[in-house]
């Protein structure tokens, strides 16, 4: 009889072992599909993603964007930019000339893919003279250095720590961005 008891009672356990272990994986699976409906996707994470498309043709007036081919190779460059804030921050630093041309605002907006709004680049530009970044070239660098970084603090701290005179070159301000955003 206790045998038959025992069986009766270690069933009923294991039975209520499973039940509690369903719930357990139900409870779980539950919450990981709210973070899924959170987080759904790209529209989220890059809610103003069709801001950089806006810029670029701006930038290309009067004439550009007026062609399919020419709208589907910007918008594929303004892939990863949170918005257009990185992009519209480059006509401060470059003449019209040195952005102008399809290819030119492709390159810029390729560079802006990962920034985040535009405080890096404006406390980078804050420490540099002018002729520290006055062609395309050197600012497609500077941006680079920005990705990952997410507004700038990092960078104004180490350079109010290190003086003014180790944060007035290029190299030394890409390498302290790329520093503060973890970036080899």
């Amino acid at each position: 009889m206790r045998a038959v008891l025992l069986i009766l009672s270690l069933g009923f356990s294991l039975n209520i072992y499973s039940a509690s272990t369903e719930i357990k994986e139900a409870v779980a699976d539950f919450y990981l599909m709210k973070s899924y409906e959170k987080h759904p996707g790209n529209e989220h994470c890059y809610p103003n993603r069709g801001q950089c498309l806006k810029v670029a043709c701006d930038m290309l007036r009067p004439f550009g964007c007026d062609d399919r081919s020419e709208i589907s190779r910007i918008s594929l460059a303004c892939r990863g930019n949170f918005s257009g804030a990185c992009l519209e921050e480059t006509k401060r630093h470059l003449s019209s000339i040195h952005r102008n041309d399809p290819s030119e605002v492709e390159e810029l907006a390729r560079a802006c893919s990962g920034v985040y709004g535009n405080g890096c680049i404006q406390a980078s530009t804050q420490l540099l003279s002018r002729n520290e970044y006055n062609d395309r070239s050197e600012l497609v660098q500077l941006i680079g250095s920005c990705r990952g970084n997410y507004d700038g603090a990092c960078t104004r701290y180490i350079c109010q720590n290190l003086g003014s005179f180790k944060c007035d070159d290029l190299e030394e301000v890409i390498e302290i961005n790329r520093e503060c955003a973890g970036q080899p």
